[in-house]
């Protein structure tokens, strides 16, 4: 897969901005109520439901996405248990699996 040095460089500059959070109940469990959630560890910018149940909820500083990851992995919304890591762009996925 071919992708410009310029996107590139910017989708590592967005690195660790942003979590990958799933293990909630997707029935149960609205953008709001994931940004109102994740707005104890920082200023969310943006959360985005995805179509597979997960949700991807971006922040305006790497330490506050940092604390977020910490502190939530694990924790409970709405009665179900979170799993939270780094969200990492495709293209970087790929970069990573080729080295």
């Amino acid at each position: 897969m071919e992708i410009s040095r310029q996107t590139l460089n910017f989708k590592k500059s967005m690195q660790f901005l942003s979590l990958h959070v799933k293990g909630f109940s997707a029935a149960h469990t609205s953008d709001d109520d994931i940004a109102a959630f994740f707005r104890a560890f920082g200023d969310v910018r943006n959360v985005k439901m995805t179509q597979t149940g997960a949700a991807l909820v971006s922040f305006s500083d790497r330490e506050a996405a940092r604390r977020a990851r910490d502190s939530s992995n694990g924790a409970f919304l709405n009665g179900y248990p979170l799993e939270v890591s780094f969200f990492e762009p495709k293209e970087l996925r790929v970069l990573h699996q080729m080295n």
